[in-house]
């Protein structure tokens, strides 16, 4: 999982609870790299706009599942793969592997 940095936000929250949203949205910016699509397409294509992808890069808010359900629809992704990072069920093997060469590469960012 790749962290970019801690969130005020998610201060408050009980660490498990904490855990799974922060992977959630790494996951969903590793979605959009995978994609090889823009930021600003990819948000577009999963109808958010460029600002609230912002928001969940810095873990501001999660997506929302409405938004993982269209990743899932338009891109391929699978909801096993955002939710529990299993990438079983892909039906692009190309799409996850490069999730895995993505998730291979991954470091701490701070």
């Amino acid at each position: 999982m790749i962290i970019h940095r801690t969130c005020n936000i998610l201060a408050d929250m009980p660490p498990n609870e904490t855990a799974f949203i922060e992977a959630l949205c790494d996951r969903f910016v590793l979605a959009q790299e995978a994609s090889g699509l823009a930021k600003g397409k990819f948000a577009q294509v999963v109808g958010l706009t460029s600002s609230q992808f912002t928001n969940i890069s810095n873990y501001r808010n999660p997506p929302s599942h409405s938004v993982i359900k269209k990743a899932v629809l338009e891109l391929g992704f699978t909801v096993n793969w955002f939710y529990f990072g299993s990438r079983a069920g892909f039906e692009d093997q190309a799409l996850a592997d490069r999730l895995r060469d993505l998730e291979a590469r991954q470091t701490v960012r701070e």
